[in-house]
């Protein structure tokens, strides 16, 4: 099975294919990270009115 992406601590042990796993997880982690944050920002107001 596959190893642990462990690419912080020993990338010299990572077969190619490991380490182009681990660049788009990083890359996947800062994305949603980035929208986090921008949510965080954003207030959602859901106004209800009585029928017309």
């Amino acid at each position: 099975m596959a190893r642990s992406l462990t690419w912080r601590c020993c990338p010299w042990c990572l077969t190619e294919d490991e380490k182009a796993a681990a660049r788009v997880d990083q890359e996947i982690n800062r994305i949603l990270l980035e929208q986090k944050k921008q949510d965080r920002g954003e207030l959602k107001l859901l106004l209800l009115v009585p029928g017309s």
